[in-house]
């Protein structure tokens, strides 16, 4: 089960995104596996969920519940439908209809890269202004 993988990294005080195709794990008589693979490759112990509609197709974006306290820089990553900042590594995937997650297929694998590449820079603005409100 395809899923893509989102992790901002600041290196010289350059703001960049390693973004990867991963596969997570599946097991039908284990149902916290795929969370378990979240937890491993998220780098959190606790992940929560937001939207994102992307060309009329709704997806998962699962990222650390505790950003905030985990002790990592909070680097900006994307903004969600409802204009929720998320912080820190990201995982993107889809839920089919009983809400169970679901990889991606091949275009909509192209579908969400392309996308985050228009929303860092969003994502970007919008943290730095908060940053600019806290400060002044």
């Amino acid at each position: 089960m395809k899923a893509i993988l989102c992790k901002p990294i600041l290196t010289q005080k350059l703001l960049t995104y390693h973004t990867s195709v991963v596969n997570l794990e599946k097991d039908k008589d284990d149902e916290f596996s795929t969370l378990d693979s979240m937890h491993h490759l998220i780098d959190c112990r606790c992940v929560d969920c937001a939207t994102v509609t992307i060309n009329n197709k709704v997806f998962d974006v699962w990222f650390d519940d505790e950003f905030i306290y985990s002790q990592k820089p909070l680097l900006p990553n994307v903004i969600t439908d409802r204009q929720q900042l998320i912080l820190g590594n990201i995982l993107i995937a889809k839920a089919d209809k009983e809400g169970v997650t679901i990889g991606l297929e091949e275009d909509e694998i192209e579908i969400v890269t392309e996308w985050l590449l228009d929303n860092h820079s969003q994502a970007i603005k919008h943290y730095n202004a908060i940053v600019k409100r806290m400060t002044a």
